[in-house]
């Protein structure tokens, strides 16, 4: 454990977004952010993110997201989680046409809700609520 988790200071990790590179990441609340190369495809947020990764390494989120090359992410509480990842989003827009990345535009795929174990999306009015995902985002 690195002295950030030890402290519960917030942990970026990132790697290959094969089977090795996600045993890496932590088994924690946080943001993530998943590549094609050089090409933001999605951005999250969820209760465990070594689980959803691996979900979306195995196609379970679709198949644009099991084609990632890499990935980022941030370990941080489930509620700033969503936000996070919304500021992310927005982010991505403001210098994409306001344009979502591809997995994130309506309709792309559903968030595996980890604390629920189903499918759920966050409509614009939940963000910051215990169990934030972020699902699709309208464009």
């Amino acid at each position: 454990m690195s002295a950030a988790e030890k402290a519960g200071g917030l942990v970026d990790s990132g790697g290959a977004f094969d089977a090795e590179g996600i045993d890496r990441s932590p088994e924690a609340p946080g943001a993530y952010v998943l590549f094609k190369g050089r090409l933001t495809i999605f951005i999250g947020a969820t209760g465990d993110i070594r689980g959803t990764l691996e979900s979306h390494l195995l196609g379970e989120q679709g198949a644009l997201t099991s084609h990632a090359t890499s990935y980022w992410c941030s370990a941080i509480g489930i509620s700033e989680a969503g936000m996070r990842a919304r500021q992310l989003v927005e982010t991505y827009k403001m210098s994409h046409n306001l344009n979502p990345p591809p997995g994130n535009r309506p309709g792309a795929i559903r968030l595996l809700s980890a604390a629920w174990g189903r499918p759920d999306a966050v409509g614009p009015d939940a963000a910051g609520s215990p169990g934030d995902r972020l699902g699709p985002v309208a464009g």
